[in-house]
C-alpha cells in the first residue's frame, strides 16, 4: 500500500472531517481500511486542536470560537489555526473510490479532497 505526505492548515481539520463524511455508501474492506488510516489523525489532530483553543478560552458553549476575544487572544487564535500540519497517508485513488460505487451529496466534496491531496486524481 503506497503513502504519501499531506499537508494543511489546523483551519481546515473540521473540513476534511466533514468532506470525509459526506462520502457515503459501502466501501471493500481496502478502501475502508485506508479512508480509516487517512481519518484517524485528523480526528487526534482535531482533539488537539480544540484543546489548544480551550486553554486559550477561545471556544463558547457550542464549541465554536468565541466572536468577541480580546486582541492578544485572537492573535493567539489565528497562529493556532494558521499551524501548518504535514501528516502521512495511505494513498487513495478517485478510480478507488469509484469502483467503489461511493456517492456524495456536495459536488465540491471530491475536487477539495483531490486538491488538498487526500484523494489522488488517477
Amino acid at each position: 500500500m503506497g503513502k504519501h505526505t499531506v499537508t494543511f492548515t489546523a483551519k481546515e481539520l473540521p473540513l476534511l472531517l466533514q468532506a470525509f463524511a459526506l462520502i457515503n455508501g459501502p466501501k471493500d474492506l481496502m478502501l475502508s481500511y485506508k479512508f480509516g488510516l487517512a481519518q484517524e489523525p485528523l480526528a487526534k489532530l482535531r482533539a488537539t486542536l480544540v484543546e489548544k483553543l480551550t486553554l486559550l478560552d477561545a471556544l463558547d458553549e457550542n464549541g465554536a470560537v468565541r466572536p468577541s476575544l480580546d486582541d492578544e487572544v485572537r492573535e493567539a487564535v489565528a497562529a493556532v489555526l494558521a499551524e501548518e500540519i504535514e501528516i502521512e497517508i495511505p494513498e487513495i485513488t478517485l478510480r478507488e473510490v469509484a469502483m467503489n460505487r461511493l456517492t456524495v451529496n456536495d459536488d465540491s466534496v471530491m475536487p477539495y479532497l483531490v486538491d488538498r491531496g487526500f484523494i489522488v486524481a488517477d
